[in-house]
């Protein structure tokens, strides 16, 4: 048996204009001779990625050098992180003898990907007895899902949902060594995820329906990158790390508002009047509280649209992060905590005194009126303010204090 590691090259050329692709995929020799020959091979070539919906081709092979070469087209295809995933098949039998799956950055015009190549019938010449698992994927209107990535409790990518241009749609056939599995299922186009446990052993043949009926709980540098990375991404908390991983500050959870306002906002605090900040582990909609210092810098130090404001009638204010630069008298970036700051941004016309009617700030304080409050007294100004005079503290005292 050859212990080389089989694989098949991938290269990808888009043209300056972007959109259609032409893709060259080269295959070894050892795979057609595991068939008996290119006649009795089936290949299909299947992509996807959140914003990049499902794309099939069954692969056309000529005799090129060392082994066989099928060149194509994939069709509008967007700068994106891709499943991609070639199933190759034994025509006369109708059985799957093997694939290749790997991820994908697309970041530039021409790209090669190495991909290496699973032959079932080995794994089976090696001593692993394999159990079959059939994988049905549904949403919640129990229609199949098209173009779900399927991985295990590992992370490792098993395949992709068919179309049902071949096979059945929203199905996936897998061969797997015996032992307990955790199988996820990501519709990344739609932000949402299923998942469900299944303990095989071998020889097994297994079916298992998984529903997509949560988001998918991405690790993103803050809320406004995921909603960049995934325009369709709903509220909800995930997982981000706004210093990166090269710095002190753990990732952590956090609520991101996605559609306030274009989204991407982090929710960073949620102060009432009469109540001092308290430290939470995660900020949300449902508990009073602010992040601890390190985390909270963290988030300071990612701004680059501005802050909003939402109080529990539901009243949206915002102001730009050039106008918070503008601050004469307390600027965000001063701010090491918010569990005693008393005032995020303050800006005078006069002084900085807090007196006399000339002052715009934003507060999380203790105050029994005015703790969780806003002002535009100064002539700086926010760009969006719902209320009836200068100071909201009159109408609300209440206040989700969000940060993009």
């Amino acid at each position: 048996m050859d212990l080389v590691p089989l694989h098949a090259e991938t290269q990808l050329i888009l043209t300056e204009a972007g959109g259609d692709a032409n893709v060259t995929v080269n295959l070894p020799q050892l795979v057609v001779d595991e068939v008996g020959g290119i006649n009795n091979l089936q290949a299909i070539f299947a992509v996807v990625g959140a914003k990049n919906p499902l794309q099939e081709t069954v692969l056309t092979f000529n005799p090129a050098s060392g082994g066989y070469e099928a060149n194509f087209i994939l069709t509008d295809l967007q700068y994106d992180d891709l499943t991609v995933d070639i199933t190759f098949n034994e025509v006369d039998s109708g059985e799957n003898i093997g694939r290749c799956i790997n991820t994908w950055t697309l970041s530039a015009l021409s790209q090669t990907l190495n991909c290496e190549i699973q032959l079932r019938r080995r794994a089976v010449i090696g001593g692993s007895l394999l159990a079959v698992l059939g994988i049905n994927v549904f949403n919640q209107g129990s229609e199949p899902v098209a173009g779900a990535v399927i991985k295990d409790q590992n992370d490792n990518i098993l395949g992709i949902t068919g179309s049902g241009t071949w096979g059945t749609k929203g199905y996936l056939k897998t061969y797997l060594k015996a032992g307990d599995y955790t199988i996820t299922a990501e519709d990344q186009t739609n932000n949402l995820m299923g998942s469900e446990a299944k303990t095989l052993t071998p020889l097994d043949i297994e079916n298992v329906l998984i529903v997509l009926n949560s988001p998918i709980q991405r690790i993103g540098t803050t809320c406004a990158t995921i909603k960049a990375d995934n325009p369709s991404s709903t509220g909800g908390i995930y997982t981000i790390d706004p210093d990166g991983d090269s710095y002190g500050v753990e990732p952590f959870d956090a609520y991101c508002d996605m559609t306030t306002q274009g989204g991407g906002w982090t929710l960073f605090a949620y102060h009432k009047d009469g109540h001092n900040q308290q430290e939470v582990d995660v900020v949300d909609k449902n508990t009073l509280g602010v992040y601890g210092d390190d985390r909270w810098v963290a988030i300071r130090d990612s701004i680059t649209t501005g802050m909003m404001f939402i109080d529990e009638n539901s009243l949206i204010s915002l102001i730009s992060k050039e106008k918070i630069d503008q601050a004469n008298c307390t600027q965000i970036n001063s701010i090491d905590t918010l569990l005693s700051s008393g005032f995020i941004m303050l800006d005078e016309n006069s002084g900085c005194s807090v007196m006399g009617s000339d002052y715009t700030f934003i507060s999380i304080r203790y105050r029994t009126v005015s703790g969780a409050s806003i002002y535009q007294y100064s002539s700086l100004k926010f760009d969006v303010w719902p209320y009836l005079d200068n100071s909201s503290d009159s109408e609300q005292d209440e206040l989700y204090y969000y940060i993009k």
